[in-house]
Formats: structure tokens, C-alpha cells, sequence
């Protein structure tokens, strides 16, 4: 198990997570957690879709890729998974922006709540998609029963009007 370090700023303070740390951690999950989409990100998730973002640099500091180290990563997976959820990640957000300076926070913070709310747009129509192509394929569905019960009754009647005609020779 990972021995875990309290984040501490600059001067060794500890480091108090608030509502815009936890904030900018659900829009780094929600943005890195596209290949299992389940609430928690990898070092390989991160390094894949926060590659080119405003979380980058974060990134980069929590895997450790920029410096080549370990990072903080495996230090905030306190159960030892290989992921970090909401709670931890907001521990390493509380870190990284503490050392950034309170205007860099403002500014991921202010990013972060756009994403997010961008995030639930494309979550809204994605669903009203799938709503629209479901009630698209039950439309399919019914025309090709209808399509089949015309061919069948089509069918029968070809049977009557032949059994007919050869009752009459």
C-alpha cells in the first residue's frame, strides 16, 4: 500500500479541499474517463484524453510524465486500484493549483465549469439521439410486420383464387 502525503502549499500549510477543486476533479474525470465510464480514471486514461487539454499540465504533474518520476498518482490511490475517483483526484487538484497561485485556479475552475456544462449538453443530446433512433427503429419494425402480414394475406388469397379457378374446370 501507498503511503499517502497530506498536500501541503508552498509555505507547508495543509491544504483544505473546496467546492472548486471538487469541481475541476469531476470535469477531469468526466473528460479522462472515456474508456470505461466509470467514475474513476487511470494514469492511462489521463495520458490519452487529457493530452492537448487545459488538464495537461495537471496531468502531466500527477503521472509524472513531464519529470519522468512516479508522480502523485499512485499516491493518492490510497485502495491501491490503479485509479483515483472524485475525492482523490480533488486531493491532487488542491495540490497542483496551491502551487499554481490562486489566478491559475480561478481560470481551470471557470474551464472546468464550462466543460462540465458542455459535457451535459452533449450527454442530453446523445440521449435525445438514442430516443430518436429507438423510436426510428420500432417504426422500421412495425412497417416490416405490416409489410409481412400484406405478403401473407397476398399470398393466402393467391391460394383461394387458385383453388377457386380450379374448382370451375
Amino acid at each position: 500500500c501507498h503511503e499517502h502525503k497530506t498536500p501541503r502549499d508552498k509555505d507547508g500549510r495543509v491544504i483544505r479541499v473546496t467546492g472548486d477543486h471538487r469541481v475541476v476533479a469531476e470535469s477531469v474525470i468526466k473528460t479522462a474517463d472515456q474508456g470505461t465510464y466509470d467514475g474513476s480514471i487511470s494514469v492511462n486514461e489521463m495520458q490519452v484524453f487529457l493530452k492537448g487539454t487545459e488538464y495537461e499540465e495537471f496531468m502531466e504533474w500527477l503521472t509524472g510524465l513531464k519529470d519522468g518520476n512516479t508522480g502523485r498518482f499512485h499516491e493518492l490511490d490510497k485502495d491501491g486500484s490503479s485509479t483515483i475517483e472524485a475525492e482523490e483526484l480533488s486531493l491532487a487538484v488542491a495540490e497542483f493549483y496551491s502551487l499554481k497561485g490562486p489566478e491559475s485556479l480561478e481560470k481551470i475552475v471557470s474551464f472546468a465549469k464550462e466543460s462540465l456544462a458542455l459535457l451535459v449538453v452533449k450527454a442530453e443530446e446523445r440521449r435525445k439521439s438514442q430516443v430518436q433512433l429507438k423510436a426510428k427503429n420500432e417504426q422500421l419494425l412495425v412497417e416490416k410486420k405490416a409489410r409481412e402480414e400484406k405478403r401473407k394475406w397476398l399470398a393466402n388469397q393467391s391460394l383461394h383464387t387458385t383453388a377457386g379457378m380450379e374448382k370451375l374446370h
